[in-house]
């Protein structure tokens, strides 16, 4: 079980773990499978965790990686996935193993095949996931699956492109039904509306235990955080705008 961010035990383990990363990563690194980028490779409690990978690196590897690896986490997939890739993928059975996915731009489609195949995951980040007009609802009906229920860590990085306003993306965010999600990063432009306080006015904001603002923020907000009681990690860069 995880300790507190600011327990003392948790600081020490992690000083501790940092310690021993510095010294034996190199070592660590090559236990791993000789196509995997060594620089790319991020490690979690002392063990290789996440790794960078093309569609065809991975479709073609998951197997190896389902085998011989404790990788849980496969970032890099900067290109769509065909079906050739989603076969070999789904036939290989890593993707229950996967916590954590990492993506840029992901589509309707391939977030509901990752989500469906990876049971096991808690981590998800998107990075401007709105670039679909034709659907612009759709990121705030993911919000509501059941499918999102078990993530407990959620990265958001929004952008200016066409689809949600940023208001009905914090709207739609704020009363999401995920009782599992503790950490949140919030990332996007600067923007003349204030949307935050519709976030942390809904009911999601009261169970995080972390929260990330990667944002200018408005004056309002730090007045909206008072009432997060369960709230023990905050990272926030304001921008006083009236």
């Amino acid at each position: 079980e995880a300790l507190p961010l600011s327990d003392p035990q948790r600081i020490d383990r992690e000083m501790t773990a940092e310690r021993l990363l510095r010294q034996n990563r190199f070592e660590w690194v090559e236990e791993l499978p000789k196509w995997i980028q060594r620089s790319t490779v991020i490690f979690r409690r002392g063990f290789p965790y996440s790794i960078w990978a093309t569609p065809s690196e991975y479709a073609r590897s998951c197997s190896s990686l389902a085998k011989s690896t404790v990788i849980q986490q496969v970032d890099g997939f900067s290109n769509p996935f065909t079906d050739a890739h989603r076969e070999k993928i789904e036939k290989s059975g890593h993707l229950p193993r996967v916590r954590g996915y990492a993506r840029p731009q992901a589509t309707r489609p391939e977030l509901e095949w990752m989500l469906t195949h990876a049971t096991g995951l808690k981590e998800l980040s998107l990075f401007s996931p709105r670039g679909h007009g034709s659907d612009p609802s759709w990121l705030g009906e993911l919000f509501h699956s059941e499918s999102l229920r078990q993530i407990g860590r959620l990265h958001l990085a929004s952008g200016p492109e066409h689809g949600m306003t940023d208001a009905d993306l914090m709207s739609h965010l704020a009363d999401a039904p995920m009782t599992a999600l503790r950490a949140l990063v919030i990332q996007r432009p600067s923007s003349t509306v204030p949307v935050e306080t519709t976030l942390l006015s809904g009911s999601l904001a009261s169970q995080l235990e972390s929260l990330t603002f990667q944002l200018p923020l408005h004056d309002s907000v730090p007045e909206s955080l008072t009432g997060l009681q369960s709230l023990r990690h905050l990272e926030m860069r304001l921008n006083r705008n009236s």
